[in-house]
């Protein structure tokens, strides 16, 4: 079971703009299903091994000159 918390910041002219990311796998998440509500309700994006794909497209999204 792994659970790594992304961070990015990206300072522009106006303003901080941050979103989370977080990445949960694992079989434990089954038997930890209130952690996991929580994680997913502190997150904007929520990802694990089927969805992590998508991960450039959602940081291309936010942040295209990065």
């Amino acid at each position: 079971m792994t659970n790594l918390t992304i961070t990015f910041y990206i300072q522009n002219h106006r303003a901080n703009r941050i979103i989370m990311l977080n990445y949960c796998d694992g079989f434990g998440w089954v038997g930890r299903q209130n952690d996991l509500h929580r994680i997913y309700d502190a997150s904007d994006f929520v990802f694990n091994q089927r969805t992590l794909h998508v991960l450039d497209e959602v940081l291309n999204q936010y942040y295209p000159n990065s």
